[in-house]
């Protein structure tokens, strides 16, 4: 039987480079076309090769020998046709590397610092006397140990002499020698082509940042680092993962970071100072899965035992420590206080819903009865943490989704209560300009806005 799946990440994304976000999958059309246009470069890299002889013999060559000339035909398409059309973009991604210098046109092509003489010297080159010498043409062995001889239809006016002192300035490092001319690959290893190389010119990858070192770690379970991929993009279908096949839950630990500490907010309620500080919350993870509770048995409930009371008693304490570092600044947090007192109000009417359940020993007959009440308690309880993400992300870090903890600016592996707040401080101290505070106040309204979300879903008022 076929079962559909939700489709979380787009495909765009998935074909990324796992560094860019995705899983480093190839797009079959780009990836044929960088395969093809290896053979532009073999063309122009190989020498005698039996079959580079037979595509010279049947469509003849130009630019010295380095190029093939274009297929033509009326019908049908052609082999050698098909790969001609990636020259271009080879090209682009090719210099020469001088010998003799007999192959090598002076002005036109690119041998000297990565770019076309031409180019760089436009009122030079409209003077030339000869604008398709070759390297070898221009330089005159009878100069003493050799020299450059540039040749010009006129002679030069004096505000025209700094340019031929730059011209000569930067061929100074450059003198054919006895060895043939070749080509090399530009940004390539040992300057030879690469398919993979290649592939990532024509794919032009995306700029974005992502913190890949955090998530595709070699000893880390894989469907653990697939979890956090997806949890990264916010794109996790959470209650999908928690849900057994016969409907019921199956709950694992739920952890936040507070304050550089990981303290469990789910099944380890009683987190006090003995609890044990890992490095990093899939450490703990992997401890219940391998040690502490193998097959999750003593971790069975019928309700998800998150206590958001402890949570709005911490963001609390961040708004306080806030207001002490920005109360000169005039940022009005009073939105965000009065926020966190109507979520206050909405955890501890859950809180007591959740303990009827909890402290009434035949809550599985309870399931078994009013499965229903208890399936609605369950997703208010995992809809309130969404709400405190925000679909946009954090200023400048769009794959963190969560407005309310997330790790440090320069730190992955750090911790900070309103991330989104934090970074826009860092950016105003920095510059000090009204706009730049005003955007502290912006953050600031937008937490206050996802935490009023989380009440309203605790309440029941918002799905």
């Amino acid at each position: 039987m076929i079962v559909g799946k939700a489709h979380l990440i787009k495909w765009e994304a998935i074909c990324e480079d796992k560094s860019k976000g995705g899983l480093g999958l190839r797009k079959l059309v780009l990836l044929n076309k960088a395969l093809l246009g290896k053979w532009i470069w073999r063309f122009a890299y190989n020498k005698d090769d039996l079959w580079k002889q037979v595509i010279t013999a049947k469509y003849g060559q130009e630019g010295h020998g380095w190029r093939a000339k274009r297929a033509y035909g009326a019908i049908g398409v052609g082999v050698w046709k098909e790969i001609w059309k990636e020259t271009d973009w080879c090209w682009d991604n090719m210099r020469f590397i001088v010998g003799k210098g007999s192959k090598i046109n002076f002005w036109t092509d690119v041998w000297c610092k990565g770019t076309r003489l031409s180019q760089n010297f436009l009122h030079l080159y409209a003077m030339a006397s000869h604008r398709n010498a070759t390297v070898e043409e221009m330089w005159d062995q009878n100069f003493g140990q050799g020299g450059w001889n540039l040749r010009f239809l006129r002679d030069f006016n004096d505000w025209e002499m700094d340019m031929i002192g730059n011209l000569l300035h930067v061929l100074r490092d450059y003198k054919p020698f006895m060895e043939e001319d070749s080509v090399c690959w530009k940004g390539g290893r040992n300057g030879k082509f690469r398919v993979k190389e290649a592939y990532r010119l024509v794919a032009r990858p995306n700029d974005i940042g992502f913190p890949s070192r955090c998530i595709w770690v070699d000893s880390l379970p894989t469907k653990v680092a697939f979890y956090a991929w997806e949890a990264t993009w916010g794109r996790v279908l959470t209650l999908d993962r928690l849900q057994k096949e016969d409907g019921s839950f199956l709950i694992v630990d739920f952890y936040v970071v507070v304050k550089k500490k990981l303290c469990a907010v789910g099944l380890s309620r009683n987190c006090k100072g003995g609890y044990p500080v890992y490095h990093s919350m899939y450490d703990d993870f992997i401890w219940m899965k391998k040690f502490g509770d193998p097959m999750f048995h003593r971790h069975a409930a019928g309700v998800l035992p998150f206590d958001y009371l402890s949570y709005a008693y911490e963001l609390q304490k961040s708004a306080k420590e806030l207001e002490g570092e920005i109360s000169n600044k005039g940022i009005n947090l009073i939105p965000l206080f009065k926020s966190i007192e109507k979520f206050k109000r909405a955890a501890t009417k859950i809180n007591h819903q959740r303990k009827e359940i909890e402290e009434n020993k035949g809550w599985a007959s309870i399931w078994k009865k009013e499965h229903l009440k208890v399936r609605e308690l369950n997703d208010r309880l995992m809809m309130a943490e969404r709400a405190f993400t925000d679909r946009d992300g954090l200023l400048g870090r769009p794959w963190y989704k969560h407005l309310i903890y997330g790790p440090l600016k320069h730190d992955d592996y750090g911790s900070k209560s309103f991330p989104g707040i934090d970074d826009a401080i860092e950016k105003a101290k920095s510059q000090s300009t009204e706009k730049s505070w005003s955007l502290v106040q912006h953050e600031v309204w937008r937490v206050s806005r996802a935490v009023i979300d989380a009440s309203l879903v605790l309440n029941g008022e918002l799905t």
